[in-house]
């Protein structure tokens, strides 16, 4: 089969994204497989890449697609331009340009501006071999799947700035708490909404039942600083500490 231009120019320009394929001596795939299992999305790539190319395993496409798309359904728009590759391709796999057309215009809308425009000829070149509905269901399904992770809640950390609090409402001490001198922390993970409120909240660490409650309780009336509107949910691990001093 004929390899589509835009595939050669991908591999010149994303060669260090897709090193782990060639490297020597192969990689540790019990290690990559057990960060990939953890939601490690690099690893689910190197994983991906590792058994497209039959380095350290044997060639196995399908296994590739799976990890590439556990992967893309982090948002890693590599991971999206692979998934859309292979099943562009075939090569092993069946053809299924709807769905590649839909997974190169995720890429296309993730992507930073210097390889944009790869995905771009990846996905006209996929959707010259569709009909025009198919082209707007898999446009459709493209921006369902956006708009879907994208309302998503992210972890705060790295690229993503906890946002400030701007209302803090302590926790109520539990009577049963103050007889018998109890004392505490209760750590769990709130999710702050783009207009800066609270939306939910989860113990992840309790100190006793007693505490719970009210930690949860103070917790749903703070307030954060607001971010665009738009901008996906924060998730924010805090502690709340019951001391009697």
């Amino acid at each position: 089969m004929r390899i589509p231009g835009f595939v050669i120019l991908a591999f010149t320009l994303l060669i260090p994204a897709r090193a782990v394929a060639q490297t020597d001596p192969p990689p540790d795939i019990p290690q990559l497989r057990a960060a990939a299992d953890h939601g490690d999305a690099r690893a689910q790539i190197q994983l991906g890449l590792a058994y497209e190319h039959g380095t350290g395993v044997a060639v196995d496409k399908a296994q590739a697609l799976a990890w590439y798309l556990k992967a893309a359904d982090q948002g890693q728009h590599m991971a999206a331009f692979s998934v859309g590759l292979l099943l562009f391709g075939g090569d092993g796999l069946p053809q299924d340009f709807p769905a590649a057309c839909k997974w190169l215009d995720i890429a296309v809308a993730e992507a930073p501006d210097m390889e944009r425009p790869i995905y771009e000829r990846a996905r006209d070149d996929a959707a010259r071999k569709m009909t025009p509905a198919q082209i707007a269901d898999a446009q459709q399904q493209a921006q369902a799947w956006l708009a879907a992770f994208r309302a998503r809640p992210v972890r705060a950390g790295g690229d993503v700035p906890a946002p400030a609090r701007t209302r803090y409402v302590p926790p109520v001490y539990p009577k049963n708490a103050l007889k018998s001198k109890a004392e505490g922390q209760v750590k769990m993970d709130i999710t702050v909404a783009a207009d800066g409120t609270v939306t939910d909240a989860k113990v992840i660490s309790p100190a006793s039942a007693m505490f719970d409650q009210s930690a949860l309780d103070a917790v749903k009336q703070w307030e954060f600083e607001s971010r665009p509107a738009g901008a996906p949910p924060v998730i924010l691990t805090v502690t709340l500490t019951f001391s009697l001093k």
